[in-house]
C-alpha cells in the first residue's frame, strides 16, 4: 500500500520540519562544498547543462520535479523501508543513505549525499511519512539548481 512506502501524512510534526530537515540538507552540501574548496578540491562543474535551454529544462524538470518523489519512493519507502525491518532503522539508514549517494553518479559527493540520504531516512523514522523528504528534498534540489544556473553564466 502506500502507506507501507511511507506516503501516509507524517505523525506528529509540522511541515516546517521539512524545511528544518531541507536547510540542513542544505547545509551539509554546501558545507562541503566550501570545506572542500579550503582544501583545494573543486567540485566538478556541469556548465554544458546550462548553455543550451533544452538540456536545462530537463534536467530542471528531473531534479526539481521528478528527483524528489521518485528518489524518496525508491530510497526511503522501498530500500530503507525494508532494510529497517531486517536491520533496525540505523544500519538501514547508513546503508539506504550509501545507496541514495551511489545512485547519484558523483564520487564528490559520496559524503554529503550519504550524509543527506541518513538525513531523509532519520525523517522517515521520526515522522511515519516519506512526505517531509520529499519536501526537503525538493528544496534542495530547487536551490541547487538555482545555484548552478546563477553560478554558470549561461543565462
Amino acid at each position: 500500500s502506500w502507506a507501507t512506502l511511507g506516503l501516509g501524512k507524517p505523525d506528529g510534526v509540522a511541515w516546517w520540519f521539512a524545511g528544518t530537515v531541507g536547510l540542513a540538507g542544505l547545509a551539509i552540501i554546501y558545507g562541503f562544498v566550501g570545506a572542500a574548496w579550503l582544501v583545494g578540491i573543486e567540485e566538478p562543474t556541469q556548465d554544458e547543462i546550462f548553455d543550451n535551454p533544452g538540456p536545462f529544462i530537463v534536467v530542471a524538470i528531473g531534479a526539481i520535479l521528478l528527483a524528489p518523489v521518485i528518489e524518496e519512493i525508491f530510497f526511503r519507502g522501498f530500500i530503507f523501508g525494508w532494510l529497517r525491518g531486517h536491520l533496525g532503522w540505523v544500519a538501514a539508514a547508513a546503508v539506504s543513505g550509501v545507496l541514495f549517494s551511489v545512485g547519484h553518479l558523483s564520487l564528490f559527493a559520496v559524503l554529503p549525499f550519504t550524509v543527506i540520504g541518513i538525513l531523509f531516512a532519520w525523517s522517515y523514522q521520526r515522522t511515519g511519512s516519506i512526505r517531509p523528504g520529499m519536501v526537503a528534498h525538493f528544496m534542495i534540489n530547487v536551490v541547487s539548481v538555482g545555484i548552478g544556473l546563477a553560478s554558470s553564466g549561461a543565462f
